[in-house]
């Protein structure tokens, strides 16, 4: 399994001012590589797996309008996640190969529900080698919390 082996500063901003616990996320991708992902309480999943340079697509930025953040939940963290909401569900129908363990990233915030939560990015999520890593849904550059 491949480690990510530092935490987005961004992230160890927040632990600091905020107090919170660091929470662990697995992340398999497509070509069958694993990373370790984390980050403090109240991130939206979706933007943990772009500061950890994942290429996730999530061409909307996190607005539940695309569907391009797909993931399936292999195995539940220590808590349950919160049951997707009729926004996101329809989001999935729109898919044609979402089933029961379908959730989109960025409707599932970090916490203790997403430590030891185990994950895959779907194939139908992953951004093109060639896309630009740093372009967000709107057609400009996105802020990155990496390195900030």
């Amino acid at each position: 399994m491949s480690q990510t082996s530092q935490i987005p500063e961004a992230c160890q901003k927040s632990e600091a001012h905020q107090g919170d616990a660091v929470f662990t996320t697995h992340v398999g991708l497509p070509d069958g590589s694993r990373h370790l992902l984390q980050a403090p309480a109240g991130w939206r999943l979706m933007e943990v797996l772009r500061d950890y340079g994942l290429p996730v697509i999530a061409e909307c930025g996190g607005a539940c309008s695309c569907a391009t953040c797909h993931v399936r939940i292999q195995a539940e963290g220590q808590t349950p996640l919160i049951p997707p909401t009729d926004e996101e569900l329809g989001r999935l129908d729109q898919l044609f190969d979402a089933d029961d363990c379908s959730r989109l990233s960025c409707q599932i915030l970090t916490g203790p529900q997403t430590d030891g939560l185990v994950l895959c990015l779907n194939a139908d999520s992953v951004r093109p080698k060639d896309m630009a890593s740093q372009i967000d849904g709107r057609g400009g550059q996105r802020e990155s919390l990496v390195g900030v």
